[in-house]
């Protein structure tokens, strides 16, 4: 029984290595899609290392050369500096698609290979990576003492079970363990009773009796070692960023959390009442409420994909609700096997609002003007595509409008470009407040700007290109003087390509300037029917 019991907790004792080293690199990983310089990451690899049992880490570029790493004197040389700490078979492991964990028997340690595939990093040195791997190792040697520990306990606890019940089985048998203990206690309570003092006790029952007195003592001494030892791994589980959680999914019933490390009041804002009751159930129900209701689709949809047709890794980005806005979190966690029903997950949960953010920010600057805010042409061009594409298939009319600013030069040789960037704005802003919902406005170009009119046939197409034309004539500009806007329309017909509908609206266009500028051009043209 000491054997398998052994045996068991050594297994356990490394896929808790593994799963460790596996979060600490994914945690790497996505703090290097928001470092916003090197020595931001340097900084945290720097306090990942120092967390227990952490032995190294490297960032290594697709050339094999250490980047980053968790000691300075291994950074800019070959990756073989690291062959003291990870062994070369290890480092000769090239990075695949996916992360790859290995057990290092020989020096206890797990060991990850990751390949470096960040999506927008907003730091060079995270650019330079691209296409390089991560190397963490981690020493398990501590997670294999424990375990051994706690086999000798279970083992202790066994034999000392098995030792009570000798005793108490002696004790029914002989009937001479309770009547003496009962004498020894009446002694030391009432040591002046000559009538309980001068009965004698066996020297053989009194053997017994510190026998099992001793053992008592041990086994209360290996009950405080394991609450210790709980309490320990507790301290563990706090320290991580973000919030430490069991999970437990059942195919049929309610799904129920079995823990959450303290992290997680911070990590969303819980309230102070619902932690002190230290309920994981009642924790769970507080941090749903909080999900954003759109995001509970996809959590479930990732649980259903994690568990069938068997468990896998699960992992999903979902936003929750808290008292300063929205927090993105990002939730990892991974299946362990049990004899209890249902599956066991265990896992992390991490803010990357940050991350999300600057996603953000770099989709706003992809796909928007930074000057005016309207849709560019790579913003636009997508919703011009669908836009086109549903009304083919649906035979529903779709109009454009291009329009361009008349004698725009002049404005710029007059009053600067300064003066010029400020009455492109002030026309996007004039151009937005006529333009319906559904309509879209993007700067096509330089002073041409474009607008999409899903579900306009032609005539509606003029007479919003008019009613802009007017309401431009009309403003007033920051520099005191008319300015007048050229516009040419075009509704799709049941052949038209992008490329074709934009040319005949540029055609329209360039016909109302020659025609005199401050007019719409395209009400004449005759499309092919829809439903050709």
């Amino acid at each position: 029984m000491a054997i398998l019991s052994y045996y068991e907790h050594i297994i356990e004792a490394r896929s808790d290595a593994r799963s460790i080293a596996v979060d600490r690199s994914l945690t790497i990983l996505d703090a290097m899609e928001t470092a916003a310089s090197r020595e931001s990451i340097s900084r945290f690899i720097f306090s990942i290392a120092a967390q227990r049992s952490v032995e190294s880490i490297a960032l290594v570029d697709a050339g094999g050369r250490v980047m980053l790493a968790s000691k300075r004197r291994w950074q800019n040389a070959d990756v073989s500096v690291l062959d003291d700490v990870i062994d070369e078979q290890w480092l000769a492991k090239p990075a695949g698609e996916e992360l790859s964990v290995y057990w290092d028997e020989r020096k206890t340690q797990a060991v990850v290979v990751a390949p470096i595939e960040p999506v927008n990093p907003a730091s060079s040195v995270i650019r330079s990576l691209q296409g390089g791997r991560l190397m963490f190792a981690l020493d398990a040697r501590s997670h294999i003492a424990s375990a051994t520990r706690e086999a000798l306990f279970d083992a202790f606890w066994a034999s000392s079970i098995l030792v009570v019940m000798m005793l108490l089985v002696s004790r029914a048998l002989h009937r001479q363990v309770a009547r003496p203990l009962n004498k020894l206690c009446e002694q030391a309570h009432n040591p002046d009773n000559t009538s309980v003092s001068n009965e004698r006790v066996p020297v053989g029952q009194v053997r017994e009796l510190k026998a099992l007195a001793v053992a008592i003592s041990e086994l209360a001494e290996a009950r405080a070692a394991l609450g210790t030892e709980k309490q320990r791994l507790k301290d563990i589980a706090d320290s991580i960023p973000g919030a430490v959680y069991e999970y437990r999914h059942h195919p049929v019933g309610d799904d129920e959390f079995l823990y959450f490390s303290d992290g997680i009041q911070q990590l969303v804002d819980l309230d102070a009442e619902t932690i002190r009751s230290e309920d994981p159930a009642r924790i769970g129900a507080s941090v749903w409420s909080l999900i954003v209701p759109a995001d509970h689709e996809k959590l479930e949809q990732a649980t259903q994909a994690a568990n069938y047709p068997w468990p896998s890794e699960w992992q999903a980005e979902y936003r929750v609700q808290v008292s300063d806005g929205i927090r993105w979190i990002w939730g990892h966690a991974m299946p362990v096997a049990d004899d209890q029903p249902g599956q066991l997950f265990r896992g992390v949960m991490l803010d990357i609002t940050d991350r999300k953010e600057l996603e953000q920010r770099l989709q706003q600057a992809a796909t928007h003007d930074p000057l005016t805010g309207a849709l560019n042409r790579a913003g636009i061009e997508p919703h011009l595509e669908s836009s086109l594409a549903g009304a083919q298939r649906r035979s529903q009319p779709m109009s454009i409008v291009l329009l361009d600013i008349d004698y725009f030069k002049n404005v710029n040789d007059s009053f600067g470009h300064a003066l010029g960037d400020s009455v492109l704005v002030q026309l996007v802003n004039t151009l937005k407040r006529r333009l319906r919902k559904a309509d879209s406005l993007a700067r096509w170009g330089g002073e041409e700007f474009l607008v999409l009119l899903p579900d306009t046939d032609p005539k509606g197409a003029f007479q919003l290109a008019d009613a802009l034309r007017q309401a431009v004539e009309q403003a007033t500009f920051e520099h005191r003087q008319s300015l007048t806007i050229s516009l040419g329309t075009a509704t799709a017909n049941a052949g038209d390509s992008l490329k074709s509908l934009v040319r005949r609206a540029d055609d329209n266009l360039y016909a109302a300037k020659h025609a005199g500028r401050n007019q719409v051009m395209g009400l004449i043209e005759k499309p092919e029917s829809m439903e050709s």
